[in-house]
């Protein structure tokens, strides 16, 4: 369902080009690089083409079609649009998007929730550069957190006729927890589509890897140590996992965060309570069948903590966890929870060294 979704998509914006991107060719392989910037991030992308073809005008244009449907840093974007309440007409990547961050809002009993953006604006975490709640004592904070949650909920949003009906003016969507994962699933469907099955995308942190690496394996890929001043991908790495055919997404509070009067507070909001969620994760790496569920159950792990996220692991064959969390009675102040279905590369987390090769080195996801 959702593939075939996808494939609709990508067969209605194959046809445009935008920017360039660099390409670089390992021809003993036929293994091709690309790398650019969209969605207001970075992107890689390694695949190998029998023909030398990078695809650089069609992947361009999905990056592009999205950045233009569900960016909130776009201000002519639909999503912003409908924000704004200057156009409410929905097109076919937002309706889609929509469909499924509302399926998984129903599925996390709306501790995913993408119609939370006035909570994340409140907090300094969306699209709003201001920091609102610096501005609020206590109880200020707690009444205005009471009257944004009143028109939050994505059960309160609903799409008819191809426009987008909303609560409330001021209610608004953000996509940010679940877009980028979305993006890098729209260009493996549209690679599929032109026979190429050797592919990592990597679109902010992001990531959806299939078929095999230049050496013959299936992708390393490198989760970084959540740690603060760890603020570059790669140059600290906690491990080194082998995937293929599956959608892998870490999410963190160790990169985006706000300190105020000597406090901490994350990047990730707990739609439930309107606060900045509060749990000893550190991090949480996601590995689904897709892209798009890895990222948006990354998010859901960090703000309902450890042993919940543990739970959910246990009970879904479909998903695969690795997840950081602060433990006061470690050497290093940290401990990690994984899945048995994760193949380890390395195990560097006591050692502090790590061996093999990393093709891509997972980043924390900008929320």
């Amino acid at each position: 369902m959702l593939k075939n979704q996808h494939m609709k998509i990508i067969n209605t914006i194959k046809a445009f080009a935008a920017f360039s991107i660099l390409a670089a060719c390992t021809p003993e392989h036929n293994y091709i690089q690309l790398e650019g910037y969209a969605q207001g991030t970075t992107f890689h992308i390694t695949l190998n083409s029998p023909d030398g073809n990078a695809y650089q005008k069609e992947i361009d244009s999905i990056l592009a079609a999205v950045d233009n449907s569900v960016s909130v840093y776009n201000p002519y974007s639909t999503v912003s649009n409908i924000n704004n309440n200057t156009n409410m007409r929905t097109d076919s990547i937002l309706s889609d998007l929509f469909r499924i961050s509302k399926d998984i809002y129903e599925q996390t009993d709306g501790y995913f929730d993408i119609s939370a953006a006035p909570l994340f604006d409140f907090w300094g975490f969306g699209s709003s550069k201001d920091t609102l709640f610096m501005k609020m004592d206590e109880f200020e904070r707690g009444s205005e957190v009471e009257r944004l949650k009143a028109f939050t909920g994505m059960d309160k949003f609903r799409i008819e006729n191809g426009t987008m009906v909303k609560p409330a003016p001021e209610a608004e969507l953000n996509f940010n927890a679940i877009a980028q994962g979305y993006t890098c699933d729209l260009i493996a469907r549209f690679l599929d589509s032109e026979g190429i099955s050797d592919y990592l995308i990597e679109v902010g942190g992001e990531i959806y890897c299939n078929g095999k690496n230049s050496r013959g394996e299936e992708w390393s890929i490198g989760i970084d140590r959540p740690v603060d001043g760890n603020m570059e991908a790669g140059t600290d790495i906690q491990e080194i996992i082998k995937v293929t055919g599956k959608g892998i997404v870490s999410s963190g509070n160790y990169r985006k965060f706000i300190i105020e009067d000597g406090k901490k507070f994350s990047h990730t909001i707990d739609p439930k309570s309107g606060y900045p969620a509060k749990n000893s994760l550190l991090s949480a790496t996601v590995i689904a069948e897709n892209a798009t569920i890895a990222d948006a159950y990354a998010t859901y792990f960090m703000v309902i903590g450890l042993e919940n996220a543990r739970n959910i692991l246990s009970q879904r064959d479909d998903l695969e966890g690795y997840l950081v969390y602060a433990d006061n009675e470690s050497p290093n102040g940290m401990s990690v929870y994984y899945s048995r279905g994760l193949k380890i590369l390395t195990m560097a987390k006591n050692s502090g060294t790590e061996t093999g090769n990393n093709d891509s080195q997972e980043k924390d996801t900008a929320r």
